[in-house]
């Protein structure tokens, strides 16, 4: 295969991609973080900056798609207990965010096959 081929048949970009960052591939964070009333509360609760938070929410490589660190569980943990805030361990569990289709685009579902009147 010549260079010009290769050139031709590579993706360029991501496939799909909505917003500025991106959609995370979990919602372990977005789960969290809603359970403190948001970024700003969780922040302050856990003692990082907000930015931080909401870098937690982004996708790669601009942020932790949607996981929480390692690093940070036991101050998340901390934070919770001290703010009275109960996280299951269910909460922990990185699930994979499902996305709706975009509204531009139809899927085969939506179609029944008769013609609209």
């Amino acid at each position: 295969m010549s260079n010009t081929e290769e050139t031709l048949t590579k993706p360029k970009g991501p496939a799909i991609r909505r917003g500025r960052y991106g959609r995370p591939t979990y919602t372990q964070a977005q789960r969290i973080i809603a359970k403190f009333g948001g970024p700003a509360r969780f922040a302050s609760a856990v003692g990082i900056d907000r930015v931080t938070a909401y870098h937690w929410c982004y996708a790669r490589p601009y942020g932790a798609d949607g996981l929480i660190p390692s690093s940070q569980i036991d101050a998340v943990m901390r934070a919770a207990r001290s703010e009275g805030i109960f996280i299951s361990p269910e909460d922990w569990i990185p699930t994979r965010a499902i996305y709706a289709p975009p509204s531009d685009v139809q899927s085969d579902e939506s179609d029944s096959g008769s013609p609209e009147i």
